[in-house]
């Protein structure tokens, strides 16, 4: 009987599963969060496909806005996109140099890369080939654009990509910490205590009283 109870008390204390419809309100939360953070660079609809190397085919990826953005922390592009309705993630990673678009001839408006660090959250290899298709020709070239002015801030060294902000927060701080050492360069030496002080004396006084 007591088995019994313990065993209900187990399962009345396990988490109620999420449904569909909260799945996807708390995916739409955290991507809304994720893409305030970013500067947003370039943003269309676009349909994106990755190559299915089993098939040796393109397989629908998804529906929603492809998007390329600017980390602010690492001052790094990205090319991300929420696919609709279930806002899940189609495409996730950095713009590298090695991040090359060629057109694919078989569609109008449309681009193919290949990615190394493309991170969904949904166990695929990071490693893919992706196409997307736009609706217009003026939003295929815009994000061709936007991509190479990411490839063109990923060959710039770490210390290049830093904006202004960064590198005037940093002499700021240097030319803090030298104030501090100047100043305490220019502090006067601490008085002697009164012991110290009185030392001399108490060697005069035991002298007179040898003498």
């Amino acid at each position: 009987m007591e088995a019994k109870e313990h065993k209900e008390e187990i399962h009345a204390q396990d988490p109620i599963p999420e449904t569909e419809e909260e799945q996807i309100r708390r995916r739409r939360e955290e991507y809304t969060k994720l893409s305030e953070k970013d500067d947003i660079i370039f943003s269309a609809s676009a349909i994106l496909y990755r190559f299915q190397i089993e098939t040796k085919s393109w397989v629908g990826r998804g529906k929603g806005k492809l998007r390329v953005s600017l980390e602010p922390t690492s001052k790094k592009y990205r090319i991300t996109q929420i696919r609709e309705k279930v806002f899940k993630l189609g495409c996730n990673h950095y713009i590298e140099k090695e991040t090359v678009l060629t057109k694919y001839s078989l569609a109008e408006h449309s681009w193919m890369w290949t990615t190394f660090g493309d991170d969904c959250g949904d166990g695929l290899d990071k490693t893919q080939k992706l196409l997307t298709r736009f609706t217009t020709a003026e939003d295929a070239e815009k994000f061709f654009a936007a991509v190479e002015k990411g490839r063109a801030q990923a060959e710039k060294p770490k210390e290049e990509r830093e904006g202004p902000a960064e590198k005037k927060a940093e002499h700021t701080e240097e030319a803090k910490e030298d104030k501090e050492e100047s100043q305490d360069g220019d502090k006067p030496s601490k008085p002697e205590t009164k012991a110290q002080d009185d030392a001399p004396k108490a060697e005069e006084k035991e002298d007179a009283k040898k003498d």
